[in-house]
């Protein structure tokens, strides 16, 4: 998790229940808790139709424009198998001309493009802190076009 989340109480028990994990599945939690330090709150729920979540499922749900889609390409609140994710990650920028201001989103594109899958796990969850000074926000526009790149990426890809 990065330095606006923090897990939920039960989410540690939740992982550590997963029988077998499997090395090319990110385990997504279910539930975000979303909140600000103005008092905002709101809870996501993934509950996407996909059992599991690759490239095939992630060009059905972008096309469909499915709610909260977009939010879990770019959590990048996951657990993964480390040896894994870095031999993805390291393939999957050997292109320095990509733009990664959406920095989960472009990982999620390499991931499932290298045949990685997505499964969202029930029972786990987390609460996120939504700044104003997060880097999303920082990189201002160039989030919103990183992620657009990395949409179209994810939707043409054969």
């Amino acid at each position: 998790m990065d330095s606006d989340n923090h897990p939920a109480e039960t989410t540690l028990d939740v992982i550590r229940s997963i029988e077998d994990p499997n090395p090319d599945i990110c385990y997504i939690p279910q539930k975000l808790l979303l909140y600000k330090d103005d008092g905002y709150r709101n809870e996501v729920f993934y509950d996407f139709k996909y059992e599991k979540i690759g490239i095939d499922e992630a060009q059905d749900a972008l096309l469909k424009r499915t709610k909260w889609f977009d939010w879990f390409l770019n959590t990048g609140n996951f657990v993964f198998n480390r040896e894994k994710y870095l031999e993805r990650l390291q393939s999957g920028f050997e292109d320095q001309d990509e733009p990664v201001y959406a920095c989960s989103i472009a990982f999620s594109y390499h991931w499932m493009s290298k045949g990685g899958y997505y499964q969202v796990t029930p029972g786990m969850e987390y609460y996120h802190r939504l700044r104003n000074d997060s880097y999303w926000n920082a990189c201002g526009g160039n989030s919103d076009l990183s992620a657009q790149y990395y949409h179209q990426r994810i939707i043409n890809l054969i």
